[in-house]
C-alpha cells in the first residue's frame, strides 16, 4: 500500500470520528452514504470522486451545524488535510503534474 492510500485512508478515518456528533437522520444517512463512496473511491483510486465525497460531507456538516460549528470546522480539518495530500501527490486532475 502507498504512502498515498496510506494518508487518505488515515484522513478519512479521522472523519469518521467527526460522524459521532448527533445529526438529522437524513444528513445521517447522506453521511453514511458518503463515507460508503469514499471508501470504495479510496479502493479504486478515484482521487477526484474521493475529493468529491470529502466536499458533499463537508457541505451536509455546514448546513446542519452552521459554518462555525465545532463540526463544521473538524470537518473544514479533514478536508484541509485531503486537499493538501491530494495537492502534493498530485491526485487530482486540477493539480499541476
Amino acid at each position: 500500500m502507498t504512502l498515498v492510500l496510506k494518508t487518505a485512508i488515515l484522513i478519512f478515518g479521522f472523519s469518521l470520528t467527526i460522524g459521532l456528533s448527533p445529526v438529522a437522520y437524513s444528513d445521517a444517512t447522506k453521511i453514511a452514504e458518503l463515507s460508503d463512496s469514499i471508501n470504495k473511491n479510496l479502493a479504486a483510486r478515484d482521487w477526484d470522486a474521493v475529493d468529491e465525497n470529502y466536499e458533499e460531507i463537508y457541505s451536509v456538516y455546514q448546513s446542519d451545524h452552521g459554518a462555525v460549528s465545532s463540526q463544521a470546522l473538524a470537518m473544514a480539518k479533514v478536508l484541509g488535510q485531503w486537499k493538501i495530500q491530494a495537492y502534493r501527490h498530485g491526485l487530482l486532475s486540477e493539480s499541476p503534474e
